[in-house]
């Protein structure tokens, strides 16, 4: 399985089997890790970056992840969704697992009436994709992380990155 199959799949399972009908409006992502987008769909009239999306997903992704790592563990079991939002418009990230990655699957969305039946709604397009990518690649072993956001980065890049004011 490449990397062209794979995304045709991922295309095709987004417009042919998850319904999004029910949604008015909204923008929906699926990216790796990295942020690169494998997925996306909006409802939005005016231009959505689909790569800026899928790395602001990312890292926020990660950084929340980075703070849960502070607390203790309950149970290693618990899958957890990130939600910033008011009672009609935010976004709402879950995390996709397959053959040991990571995957994010997130929505924004506005004039939502009932943002608690999207959200559990969004859950079981997560869980149904799970099974849809295990089905479908069972025991194939594909590589996805050919291409990254930032290719040719040095370590003194990464250093700089975040130090302020030298």
């Amino acid at each position: 399985m490449n990397k062209d199959q794979f995304l045709s799949s991922i295309e095709d399972y987004f417009e042919n089997v998850v319904q999004l009908d029910w949604l008015d409006d909204f923008a929906i992502i699926f990216a790796r890790r990295d942020g690169v987008p494998l997925y996306s769909q909006s409802s939005f009239s005016d231009d959505i970056e689909k790569d800026s999306i899928g790395a602001l997903v990312s890292g926020v992704w990660q950084a929340a992840r980075s703070l849960v790592d502070f607390l203790p563990a309950d149970d290693e079991s618990d899958i957890f969704r990130l939600s910033f939002d008011t009672s009609s418009r935010g976004i709402y990230l879950l995390p996709v697992m397959h053959k040991g990655d990571e995957y994010q699957l997130g929505i924004i969305y506005r004039n939502m009436v009932n943002p608690g039946a999207m959200k559990s709604k969004l859950r079981i397009i997560r869980n149904e994709l799970e099974l849809f990518l295990d089905e479908v690649f069972n025991g194939e072993e594909e590589s996805l992380k050919e291409d990254y956001l930032f290719e040719d980065i040095t370590d003194d890049e990464m250093d700089n990155l975040f130090s302020f004011g030298n």
